[in-house]
């Protein structure tokens, strides 16, 4: 049986010894325009390739159900986006090197939301978290844990 070569320019469909399928544009043997490739473990990428790396506005689905739909550079988020967690956890803003990096508004399933500034996945910066039932922290992060108050709000409890 002779084995499969990759397209060297042009559309085309190659299918990897691993089960992985890549369907797209091609150049000079890499993913290069616009592709689709779907991993044997049911992961999908629906977007821009540049030289065989996910680069440019693209849509990520993970087996697992969480989707990530924003820009990628060097085969990881980079810029704007949004990220929606099979959980129904759901991030939108910056991203940095596949981290959460920058200005983004995080909407826990639970009703909970963070608004603010992050770093390394991390709340870190000035940043507001709002409970479910109203009452919210305001003030300064780091790596994740809150440092001191701008402001709090507790609806119904007079302040001490």
């Amino acid at each position: 049986m002779k084995r499969q070569t990759p397209p060297i320019n042009g559309n085309g469909t190659y299918s990897y010894n691993n089960g992985d399928k890549y369907f797209g544009e091609w150049k000079n043997g890499k993913h290069n325009g616009y592709g689709t490739y779907t991993t044997a473990k049911g992961h999908k990428y629906v977007g821009e390739w540049k030289d065989h790396e996910m680069h440019g506005h693209s849509t990520l689905i993970f087996a697992s159900g969480s989707k990530y739909v924003g820009k990628f550079r060097s085969g990881l988020p980079n810029g704007e986006g949004s990220f929606t967690h099979a959980n129904g956890d759901k991030y939108v803003g910056e991203l940095r090197d596949g981290k959460l990096n920058g200005q983004g508004t995080y909407f826990y399933a639970s009703r909970c939301k963070y608004v603010g500034e992050w770093k390394n996945d991390k709340w870190h910066g000035q940043g507001t978290f709002t409970y479910a039932d109203g009452r919210s922290q305001e003030g300064t992060w780091k790596n994740g844990k809150f440092q001191y108050a701008r402001n709090s709000v507790f609806p119904g409890k007079s302040p001490q």
